[in-house]
């Protein structure tokens, strides 16, 4: 954009402000006028000398000049009216003002003059009072049947048909080489090829849309939208890529920790700091997509969200403390992502910890999600953590055992918790004979069962107590349950004969049942 004219300066006044006076120059609106209408006609005849135009295109050529030269002084006359409308006019306000308008006729002159020494009409000019929606309905009409013809639009045609099959060929290649990779055991090259397809396809279609607008004749503005996307679809293929490989880029960062520090890494921090790298893309996105698309001011931006960061401290105050406990959790790691866990009397598993919350899945399949900060500061069971399984029971004996059974009873449990699949190393079964209960001589069993797996556990408790009931029942080993004798006498104070055939309020007692509670019926 070259520069206006220097205005005539009426005079400059000062007014007194806070930080100190501030001058303002003052022009006169005709003088104006007269400048930009001498600047303009410089202008536009410098653009019509330059022009490539025969003898017949000259005459059509200059009332492009003169309708513009005349729709600009027009234009620029009822600017300065709305600028004056304090009584005032300010040479900084012309100069903003103006400014655009005079570079939009100018360009408008240009593309005119090129269309005419091309051989084509000029484009259609917005005249003063006619609606954006006709002027863009007149333009389209021009650019699709007017400026570009059949064989502009069959390179176009061709431009995106190559570019889309070249684009269906390397994605093809990148997946062949990706399973190729994976077949040889690069897991993360296999990752970052197969990462590569999609950024690729986008960048050779936008690179083809490119090479075939460029056979096209677009108005200005259009020109520059296009550009703009494909720039946009440059810097997100660029973003998909690098989102995608986020996750391999983690876990190369956890390993060069592991050989560089010697530190164990568990999965779910590879998993923060694949996150956290992705909310560093996405920043970046923004930033490459306001400053380098939207031609905004980064320095700006950047002290603009400074102060919001300020503003929402305020307002997330929740969110910044459930951030802080997530680092608390990656570095206690008091669970990890898959551990068994009891919380608030719920058993179930760690689906995932993010920054903000923990995912919990209960065993009858619900789904709570926990803020961080409040799990922090709750007691939480880490079932998971357990290195194995402890099993505790007793088995009663009935009372009427001789010592020599219950020898026998005790060397089969111990022959059988002697070896077994699952027993841990420094972790031995105790069997001892405990106590006399209450009906039934009882022995305590204990072991241990690894890996701490429940359903294992489980079968394989199954199959002990199976193998136990055999082995019982082979040594002639009766298993005691509570039972009642109950002792009838007659009014004298004798007891009868038949006493053990008489029933009781429990039943019919038996020769085989014994107990240690016995009750006496008057």
């Amino acid at each position: 954009m070259t520069g206006l004219p220097a205005l005539p300066v009426l005079a400059q006044v000062s007014f007194g402000a806070t930080g100190g006076n501030t001058t303002t120059t003052l022009v006169e609106e005709q003088s104006v006028l007269e400048n930009l209408r001498s600047a303009f006609i410089t202008q536009t005849g410098s653009l019509y000398v330059s022009s490539d135009l025969d003898v017949g295109q000259q005459e059509q050529a200059r009332r492009v000049v003169r309708d513009a030269q005349r729709n600009f002084i027009h234009e620029a006359r009822l600017t300065l009216n709305e600028l004056k409308g304090d009584g005032v006019l300010a040479a900084d306000e012309v100069t903003d003002a103006i400014g655009d308008l005079r570079d939009n006729y100018i360009e408008q002159v240009d593309r005119a003059l090129q269309a005419i020494a091309d051989g084509y009409p000029p484009p259609p000019v917005r005249e003063p009072g006619m609606s954006g929606r006709d002027y863009a309905s007149a333009m389209v009409s021009y650019t699709l049947q007017t400026r570009n013809d059949a064989r502009d639009w069959l390179m176009v045609a061709s431009a995106i048909g190559g570019g889309l099959l070249l684009a269906w060929l390397a994605s093809l290649g990148l997946r062949r080489s990706a399973s190729a990779l994976r077949d040889k055991r690069h897991r993360w090259s296999a990752e970052l090829t197969e990462a590569l397809v999609g950024p690729v396809y986008m960048v050779l279609l936008a690179l083809a849309l490119r090479i075939g607008f460029d056979w096209l004749w677009i108005p200005g503005i259009a020109d520059d939208w296009i550009g703009r996307t494909v720039n946009v679809v440059w810097i997100g293929a660029l973003f998909w890529f690098i989102w995608r490989a986020c996750e391999v880029i983690a876990h190369g960062l956890a390993w060069l920790i592991r050989k560089t520090y010697h530190a164990a890494l568990d999965d779910h921090i590879v998993l923060v700091l694949s996150r956290a790298l992705r909310v560093i893309a996405l920043a970046l996105f923004v930033l490459f997509i306001v400053n380098g698309v939207m031609d905004s001011d980064l320095t700006g931006l950047i002290a603009g969200l400074g102060v919001l960061g300020v503003v929402l401290s305020f307002l997330m105050r929740g969110t910044i403390e459930n951030i802080a406990a997530s680092f608390t959790i990656f570095g206690d790691k008091p669970f990890r992502v898959g551990d068994l866990v009891i919380y608030e009397e719920r058993w179930g598993r760690i689906e995932d910890i993010g920054f903000r919350s923990t995912r919990f899945r209960t065993l009858d399949g619900h789904l709570i999600t926990i803020p961080n900060s409040k799990l922090v500061d709750d007691a939480i069971h880490n079932v998971g953590a357990r290195p194995s399984i402890r099993r505790r029971f007793r088995i009663g004996l009935t009372y009427d055992t001789p010592p020599e059974k219950i020898e026998q009873a005790l060397s089969i449990l111990r022959e059988l918790l002697s070896d077994y699949e699952g027993k841990p190393e420094n972790s031995d079964a105790h069997v001892v004979f405990e106590s006399y209960g209450d009906y039934a001589l009882n022995l305590l069993v204990q072991y241990y069962y690894e890996p701490a797996s429940y359903w294992k556990a489980l079968e394989f408790d199954s199959e002990l107590n199976l193998e136990i009931n055999r082995r019982f029942a082979d040594a002639d080993i009766a298993f005691a349950f509570p039972t009642q004798t109950l002792h009838l006498h007659d009014p004298d104070g004798a007891f009868a004969d038949n006493a053990e055939r008489q029933p009781s309020s429990e039943g019919m007692a038996s020769d085989e049942r014994t107990t240690s509670n016995e009750s006496e019926a008057a």
